[in-house]
């Protein structure tokens, strides 16, 4: 019991750097009011799908089953996680074009840079859940 314990002071931790990383992103989106087009890229979601995950799967989903908390499914679904979260804020830098020396002039939804980011994390989360499984 206590290695779970030790587990989700760590996982804890991290969610609370996620929660803040969304925070500061939805707060510098609300500081343009005179844009007259506000949207939540796809990066974001990325930070908000790890989020998801960690909640449901490392912490909400054991504490139901508290007496038959299997620690490998919540170490396996905090590496989803992971891997999803580490490519948040390289998707991030992708959304403002700054993987590559060409910028697209007109702002869009996503970028090309943003959409081979996120392709190339699920693709990650799917290598690792195939080998972790």
């Amino acid at each position: 019991m206590n290695e779970i314990i030790t587990f989700w002071q760590v996982a804890g931790i991290l969610l609370g750097f996620q929660v803040t990383a969304f925070t500061f992103r939805l707060n510098r989106e609300l500081q343009f009011p005179d844009r007259t087009q506000r949207w939540f890229p796809l990066a974001d979601f990325l930070n908000i799908l790890s989020m998801l995950i960690t909640t449901i799967f490392v912490f909400a989903i054991p504490i139901a089953q508290r007496n038959n908390i299997n620690i490998d499914n919540c170490y396996f679904w905090f590496g989803v996680a992971m891997i999803i979260f580490v490519f948040y804020p390289i998707a991030l830098i992708a959304h403002y074009d700054l993987l590559g020396k060409k910028k697209e002039e007109e702002q869009r939804y996503t970028t090309k840079q943003e959409f081979i980011v996120i392709i190339i994390a699920l693709l990650s989360t799917i290598i690792y859940t195939i080998y972790a499984w």
